[in-house]
């Protein structure tokens, strides 16, 4: 690695660009509107933009949560064998590195080359987890450390040390040895802390590298280039206040401007009360659908039946936003969606109210939300024909994340 100081300059205007050079996106802006464009470029000013008519349009990072160049489906595959010391490590202010482990000498950090951006030293502090190629995506912090072996044992207490052996002593103090092969995942409890550069937006590549940018630009094919701090990586920068992340197979997966915390996706939420509509005593309870998305992990809430679903959110939350969907259209779809905030003193206020048929299967909802706003409700209506093709969709509920 040669760490340099030459900032990206910030892409033009482009004009004329072949449907082959624009990468399709999805943005969801700062009021919670989720769009599908093509991209077209991409720097620390803004966003250039392409509609389906050919419209194009530049936007202010400032103006985004985060924009998705991956479909829902779509996960990045992390090279390496399933015994070998290549691994993800996930850090507490939400970066995400590819590294090439080696011994450490120093058993409160682990040492290796990071993709892209050479030798690295991090501190387990700064460590929120460590994962083979395959582990599941994302997962809650424990309360204690854990170790994933292969054989599906689960070790917990506090890690010591990792490298070609990790160490964990138990809460009875003893401490067990194993072999790095024989791990599968590593979770540390270190809860999220905020970055000092927290302004500077997230950038994913295809890898699920996530790296806090300094400075930054796409190109036409996708390829991010990127201008770092070294420090919060426990990068050898040799004395250079920002160092280049350098792998030139890299393609965009998406960029996060706002914190993950801005926003809160209604399908991670556990509803705290469900009642049957309409006629029915009783009703199946509604079908959290996550979204793998890396960026933008945005699922839907499918309905299967008339029913009212409450879901909490915290203070403070100012807006929310989704489509209603009637989930298999057909001759005989008649129900209502619609959606409430209730206050601390259980006020209702309707917020959206749809009549879903075969001739208009979906709507779009968006609206702001009372000042004492504590829960979403959405609710199901079999309407005036009874529970007839009643299912709905609501897809991607999401609410401006409160205090």
């Amino acid at each position: 690695m040669t760490p340099h100081r030459t900032l990206i300059p910030a892409l033009a205007l482009l004009a004329g660009i072949p449907a082959s050079a624009q990468t399709p996106v999805r943005v969801l802006h700062q009021d919670l509107r989720l769009d599908r464009f093509h991209l077209l470029a991409i720097d620390d000013a803004g966003v250039q933009l392409r509609d389906d008519d050919e419209r194009t349009a530049r936007v202010p990072l400032t103006a985004l949560i985060a924009l998705s160049a991956g479909g829902p489906d779509t996960l990045p595959a992390v090279p390496g064998e399933p015994s070998g010391m290549r691994v993800f490590v996930e850090l507490v202010d939400a970066q995400r590195l590819v590294v090439d482990m080696t011994d450490s000498d120093d058993p409160e950090s682990i040492a290796g080359v990071a993709m892209g951006l050479g030798a690295c030293r991090i501190p387990l502090e700064r460590i929120t987890r460590i994962a083979r190629p395959g582990a599941a995506w994302r997962t809650d912090t424990p309360t204690d450390d854990v170790v994933l072996l292969t054989n599906g044992d689960r070790l917990s207490g506090f890690v010591a040390s990792i490298g070609t052996e990790v160490a964990i002593e138990s809460a009875d103090g003893a401490i067990a040895r194993v072999p790095f092969a024989r791990v599968r995942e590593i979770r540390l409890a270190n809860p999220p802390s905020a970055p000092g550069d927290a302004h500077a937006p997230l950038v994913t590549d295809d890898l699920g590298i996530t790296l806090r940018a300094r400075s930054f630009s796409v190109d036409l094919s996708g390829q991010p280039r990127l201008m770092i701090g070294p420090g919060p990586l426990g990068l050898d920068s040799r004395g250079e206040e920002l160092v280049t992340y350098d792998r030139p197979s890299a393609r965009l997966m998406g960029v996060r401007h706002a914190p993950e915390t801005s926003m809160l996706a209604l399908n991670t939420v556990t509803p705290e009360r469900i009642t049957p509509t309409g006629d029915r005593r009783w009703t199946p309870d509604p079908v959290a659908r996550p979204d793998t998305d890396p960026v933008l992990p945005l699922g839907d809430i499918h309905m299967p039946a008339p029913a009212e679903a409450t879901y909490p959110v915290a203070p403070g939350a100012t807006r929310f936003a989704c489509t209603v969907r009637a989930a298999r259209p057909g001759t005989w779809t008649d129900c209502i969606a619609r959606v409430h905030a209730v206050s601390a003193s259980g006020t209702r206020t309707l917020l959206a109210e749809h009549r879903l048929t075969r001739a208009i299967a979906s709507a779009e909802i968006t609206a702001d939300l009372p000042a004492n706003t504590r829960a979403i409700v959405l609710e199901v209506d079999p309407g005036a024909h009874g529970a007839v093709q009643d299912a709905v969709d609501f897809i991607a509920p999401r609410v401006s994340a409160g205090k």
